[in-house]
């Protein structure tokens, strides 16, 4: 079994097509428990597409 990181250039290789989808802040929902350790200043780091939320929802 081979382990693909992250940081793989065969990674970044791989091109990103945004889809539009909007975006919501996690820590608004009650769903999900956020670390605040790794938080930013604009709470990016808390935001999923909105189909991610629903399907984490109904998993």
């Amino acid at each position: 079994m081979k382990i693909v990181l992250i940081s793989d250039p065969h990674v970044a290789a791989i091109p990103v097509q945004d889809c539009g989808e909007g975006l919501i802040d996690t820590r608004a929902t009650g769903l999900f428990l956020v670390d605040e350790r790794k938080r930013d200043k604009d709470g990016h780091y808390a935001q999923l597409r909105r189909g991610l939320v629903d399907r984490l929802q109904h998993a």
